[in-house]
């Protein structure tokens, strides 16, 4: 680990360029176009499929042939906004067998959706440990690897985003040893809250179905022989005297002076807004390390150049966050 500030995986999930359409609409006013007044947005265009897995729980067998008999219906549904004209889909459905479950005693517990856990409380927890190895019938939880998020949602009803809640990160892995089938079977159902929504889906497989190399690897090659991107970001790699002499640089000052002009003010008043976020972030007890992967993707430090981007994530780690908002303000010459 770098100890750096998290960043979003570059090669996840991202929308093809090519996927996208433009539409465009005159706004309404009773019912009657104004003039003068054209919006354009983004949609999904035709003839992409969008491809998931369903889960049907706690139906007897009766049931469960009624409810998959109406899901194996074509039919058509409409889905995102705007859906008076847009957003038509149709459906279709193909019953499959849950694969069987791994075999040894040691087995990988993997997130395919982030889970939204609590504590004994309500709190938010990422113990994943400590959650798995309180449920029934649980054995023994080793290893864990995990990463903090936030996520939200779409309240159809009331059309308006779902408060954000924290959850770990799809992928987050945990190794089990010693568990019953039942209970294996059990957890494979998926963990956490709003599992109807798609969150907390697991999958378990063997710890012989693992996939990995070395990324440090400079030759950059997995052990096939197989080259692969660089993603060394090992602290060794900074040479000691640049780390030294950045350590007693001012890295806000620094910014100012990369930023130009008609950014400058702009991009300040952006860092100055993140970094009192991450106070209240760390003051409420919840991880830095988010927010600040956060402030970093969005728009405003997004398009910034490596150099200017690089000041931004240093003014978010640096302990004296608060000395840094004075002097934000300073040079932004009015107060927050």
């Amino acid at each position: 680990m770098c100890g750096g500030a998290i960043e979003r995986s570059r090669g996840g999930w991202d929308v093809d360029g090519s996927w996208l359409v433009d539409t465009t609409r005159t706004a309404l006013k009773n019912g009657a176009a104004v003039d003068e007044q054209l919006f354009t947005r983004k949609a999904m265009g035709r003839q992409v499929c969008y491809r998931g897995r369903l889960t049907v729980r706690g139906a007897d067998e009766d049931e469960l042939a009624a409810e998959l008999a109406w899901l194996q219906q074509r039919f058509d549904i409409s889905i995102g906004g705007q859906r008076s004209t847009l957003g038509r889909c149709g459906w279709s459905l193909e019953p499959a067998v849950a694969p069987p479950l791994p075999e040894g005693n040691t087995i990988v517990f993997r997130l395919r959706s982030p889970a939204i856990l609590i504590g004994a409380f309500g709190q938010p927890t990422f113990d994943l440990k400590g959650y798995l190895g309180a449920r029934a019938g649980a054995g023994d939880v080793g290893a864990t690897w995990t990463r903090p998020e936030q996520v939200s949602g779409w309240h159809g009803v009331a059309g308006v985003p779902k408060p954000l809640e924290w959850a770990l990160a799809t992928g987050s892995t945990a190794l089990l040893s010693g568990w019953a089938r039942s209970s294996l079977q059990e957890v494979r159902q998926g963990v956490g809250l709003r599992q109807r929504e798609g969150f907390g889906e697991v999958e378990l497989f063997a710890v012989g179905d693992l996939r990995t190399w070395d990324l440090a690897s400079e030759s950059g090659e997995k052990p096939g022989g197989q080259k692969h991107r660089s993603q060394d970001r090992s602290i060794a790699s900074v040479a000691p005297a640049r780390v030294s002499s950045e350590a007693h640089a001012d890295p806000v000052e620094e910014l100012s002076g990369l930023l130009p002009a008609e950014l400058r003010v702009k991009t300040l008043k952006a860092l100055r807004g993140a970094c009192r976020q991450l106070m209240l972030t760390v003051d409420n007890g919840l991880p830095a390390a988010t927010c600040i992967a956060d402030a970093l993707n969005q728009p405003w430090a997004r398009d910034l150049g490596p150099d200017s981007r690089n000041l931004v994530a240093r003014t978010l780690k640096d302990p004296d966050i608060g000395d840094h908002v004075a002097r934000l303000d300073t040079l932004i010459g009015e107060p927050g």
